[in-house]
């Protein structure tokens, strides 16, 4: 019996921070998560954990994950994302309002906790919380200090219920240097204390090296998660079983082998891509040529939302730099490489260098090499602006 498939009912999730049907390939992450979890609520402390990649490896993905089996299982869980803009505090305070008034029971430690929000968000500025400031707690003016009461006060709520305390950060390279280091402090001395806190953060890459330069402890603070695209089997569950999970739909092995080649395993990718391909088919099983065609709308697609969003904003110094990155082929190249390919100085392309890391185009993995921070963007660069 052929079954024919609806547009609508396609079970794959394409974009940015889009939590995917299955969650393949982070096993041992998710595992970790629910061994941290657990050693927390029976009153053990342990160090917090960076997830460090690329774009499109699902790091967001992997922390909402996170918060969402802390919550799942009657812990609190809080997520933040830091911004170039600021926001991340004000963040913070507004979800762990949120969470506490969830928190069923324990109704003391809970007003005093949200006591300390308020006390927080009043130094912090730019947030409202429905609760009278604690005074003398959370109210010193110094962030890190400041910081570890709130973290001590959610603890408390969280003692109470015997449940423990899961705080989830992302695009912690985009923290300031005065909120970085008072949130390391702040984790550091939660540790050092016992703290029920299961804390995971998550950044591109260079970005540990960062906190530590902020403070020195840092290099030492971090379980670091290095994450990657998929291998052969995670990438191949990812894309076949939402589809029989979706009303039996199978593909053909050719089919899967093409969004694997075009996706090169990336989780971003392959959603983007597998989705294209159900979109482009009418029946199962999903073909070659189904693949062929979605993943030709779907490379359209990306060029046109990932690259003209990005180089719309950008000077045409600015423009002339990612060209020359881009012309140098994936991955990370010498910024004296991309200096030389525009007949200039690496001193006279710094300042659009930085700009450009600035905008969340480009990353430093390393002292004097740079990188798109977003893989197999060099490719669509090249498309996009050979195309206009």
């Amino acid at each position: 019996m052929t079954c024919v498939l609806d547009p609508a009912a396609n079970p794959y999730a394409p974009g940015a921070g889009v939590r995917p049907p299955l969650l393949a390939g982070r096993d041992r992450e998710l595992a970790e998560l629910d061994r941290l979890i657990k050693r927390a609520r029976l009153g053990y402390a342990d160090r917090p954990r960076l997830a460090v990649g690329v774009r499109g490896v699902g790091k967001t993905v992997l922390l909402l994950a996170a918060r969402d089996r802390a919550q799942r299982g009657g812990a609190i869980g809080v997520h933040a994302q830091a911004r170039r803009e600021g926001g991340f505090l004000r963040a913070l305070l507004r979800d762990l309002e949120l969470e506490l008034r969830r928190v069923r029971g324990a109704r003391g430690q809970v007003q005093r906790a949200l006591g300390v929000v308020a006390s927080v968000a009043v130094t912090v500025g730019g947030v409202k919380v429905s609760a009278t400031p604690r005074s003398g707690v959370g109210d010193s003016g110094d962030l890190a200090v400041d910081l570890l009461e709130l973290f001590r006060a959610v603890a408390q709520v969280a003692v109470a219920n015997q449940q423990p305390f899961v705080l989830t950060a992302d695009e912690l390279q985009e923290l300031p240097d005065a909120e970085m280091s008072a949130l390391l402090v702040a984790l550091q001395r939660s540790s050092g204390e016992g703290l029920p806190l299961v804390a995971v953060a998550a950044g591109l890459p260079g970005v540990h090296a960062q906190a530590a330069s902020v403070e020195s402890f840092a290099e030492r603070m971090f379980v670091v998660w290095q994450l990657g695209p998929l291998d052969d089997r995670a990438a191949r569950r990812a894309v076949v079983e939402p589809a029989h999970d979706a009303g039996g739909v199978e593909w053909e092995p050719a089919a899967v082998r093409r969004v694997l080649d075009a996706s090169a395993g990336y989780p971003f990718y392959l959603q983007h891509f597998a989705a294209a391909a159900w979109d482009a088919a009418v029946d199962t099983p999903i073909r070659e040529h189904d693949v062929r065609v979605g993943v030709e709308r779907g490379e359209r697609e990306l060029a046109d939302s990932l690259v003209s969003a990005r180089l719309e904003r950008l000077s045409e110094r600015e423009r002339r730099y990612v060209r020359a990155l881009a012309d140098l082929g994936p991955g990370e190249q010498p910024s004296g490489a991309v200096a030389r390919a525009l007949g200039v100085d690496t001193s006279q392309v710094g300042s659009a260098r930085q700009r450009l890391i600035s905008a969340g185009i480009l990353y430093s993995p390393a002292y004097g090499r740079v990188a798109f921070t977003l893989p197999m963007f060099d490719r669509y660069v090249r498309e996009f602006l050979d195309a206009i």
